[in-house]
């Protein structure tokens, strides 16, 4: 045990002494110096020397050593690590936690981020708009999306937000508004405790508002470094009113999936499909189902163009009591902050 301590304690005096500078070993020859910030769904954004932070895909990169940082890393497997990463041979690196150590297909690193990167730059973004307008009919359409992710070691933060407007005839009209703000806390590798508070708008089911708010669990898991799968389930509570101002608060229980495909060579293509449904514990019988398929294709770095189809249903419309489904497809130009 005394020995085992002591080797440890000595490889971090010889990690500690080298980490000024991460390495980072490309397969085309070139060696970058820097800082590593994370490793994501294949995407590892390094801060390199001179010209700063560059995201280089995971095919890209022949090995490398991540020592600046004390690090938490998952892999597809299902292994947590907490330590540093070492190179290894080419395609390879090695999982260093100061008692043992793996060596792993660099592949397979799913996930990293170090406990010391600056509060700042764990905040990520995207911001979209699209724009169409029928000069016959005198219809123009604008549909806005905002995506704000915080990354924290063991807790992420969500904030989306989504809007259709419609101008007819110089009438003004918001036909659809979504926003969620999602605080979700790991307590294992696969296994996450999340609150939410949500509104919604939709003139479609007759919806002036309902406002969301609840908890449950999700489990995640990364099926390769390019696709991850969520499911859920959790319970909620809502306050809503129609049109008419008759409201209404109900408890449900929501069920939800979430798939993530990420293609990174030419073309950049992202595919992001969720589900929710709703089951009435209050209403009883009553159904609600919200869903979308979001298509971004990257043309070039952090500006792509996005197709967004979407559907909304209601077996009992706060409007009319009856079944009321909407849907549409939406596009624009988003940015990547």
């Amino acid at each position: 045990m005394i020995l085992r301590f002591t080797i440890a304690l000595l490889s971090i005096f010889s990690i500690s002494a080298s980490a000024q500078f991460d390495t980072l070993w490309l397969k085309n020859g070139q060696m970058l110096y820097g800082e590593f910030k994370s490793i994501d769904i294949g995407i590892m954004t390094f801060d390199a020397e001179v010209i700063d932070d560059v995201e280089v895909k995971h095919y890209e990169v022949a090995t490398f050593k991540a020592t600046s940082n004390f690090y938490r890393m998952r892999t597809l497997q299902g292994g947590e690590h907490f330590g540093w990463v070492l190179p290894g041979d080419t395609g390879e690196v090695v999982i260093y936690d100061l008692i043992d150590s793996l060596e792993i297909p660099l592949r397979e690193l799913a996930y990293l981020t170090g406990y010391e990167e600056d509060f700042l730059e764990r905040w990520s973004g995207l911001i979209g708009a699209g724009y169409s307008y029928t000069r016959s009919s005198d219809i123009g359409r604008f549909n806005f999306d905002l995506n704000i992710h915080y990354k924290g070691e063991t807790t992420d933060l969500d904030f989306t937000g989504s809007a259709i407007f419609t101008s007819e005839d110089g009438i003004f009209l918001r036909e659809r508004e979504e926003a969620s703000f999602v605080v979700n806390r790991y307590v294992s590798q696969k296994w996450s405790v999340f609150g939410l508070v949500t509104y919604q708008r939709n003139e479609q089911l007759g919806l002036l508002y309902r406002y969301q708010s609840g908890s449950g669990m999700t489990y995640s898991q990364y099926i390769t470094n390019q696709m991850r799968l969520a499911l859920g389930a959790g319970v909620v509570y809502n306050t809503e009113e129609n049109f008419e101002g008759v409201d209404l608060q109900s408890w449900e229980l929501p069920i939800f999936t979430n798939f993530r495909f990420f293609k990174y060579r030419d073309p950049n293509i992202s595919l992001i499909f969720e589900q929710s449904v709703y089951v009435g514990l209050t209403e009883i019988g009553r159904i609600r189902h919200d869903g979308e398929l979001r298509l971004r294709w990257e043309i070039i770095d952090d500006l792509s163009i996005d197709i967004k189809v979407y559907d909304n249903y209601d077996s009992q419309s706060p409007s009319t009591g009856q079944a009321a489904l909407d849907y549409g497809i939406v596009s624009g130009i988003s940015y990547s902050l």
